[in-house]
């Protein structure tokens, strides 16, 4: 991860994740920060900077205000920014759209008591291998 900061973008609960990422990344000085999608189009967007990498978060990858936001973005910076697809569904718009795709699948939720669980392991996971990098 270079001198830009590195941005998160998710709404619900893919964006509590992506503020612990975030705040996580900061506090080992990486320049890092949050957008909510649901307000991505009132002036948010304006934060992205030519070279930036955003982090597109959301389980289903076909969460409509964050593949909007995907969009928009391919639209300002036709080729300035690199984007990455954190989902759980390789297949998805999100994924299909963006540069580089982690796919945080499993391959069965015991039950729907366990969901949160599984996503939290699927963050720690994700925020260990950064760290190891």
């Amino acid at each position: 991860m270079g001198k830009n900061p590195t941005i998160y973008i998710g709404i619900g609960k893919s964006e509590i994740i992506a503020e612990k990422i975030s705040a996580s990344l900061s506090s080992i000085g990486q320049s890092s920060f949050t957008i909510d999608a649901a307000t991505a189009f009132h002036g948010d967007l304006g934060r992205l900077a030519k070279n930036d990498t955003v982090l597109l978060v959301s389980n289903s990858g076909e969460t409509q205000e964050v593949v909007q936001t995907l969009f928009a973005m391919k639209t300002i910076f036709p080729n300035g920014i690199s984007t990455v697809a954190l989902t759980g569904n390789p297949n998805s718009t999100l994924a299909k759209n963006t540069d580089l795709v982690i796919n945080l699948s499993v391959k069965k939720e015991a039950n729907v008591a366990r969901v949160a669980r599984h996503l939290l392991r699927r963050q720690r996971w994700f925020w260990e291998m950064l760290c190891q990098h």
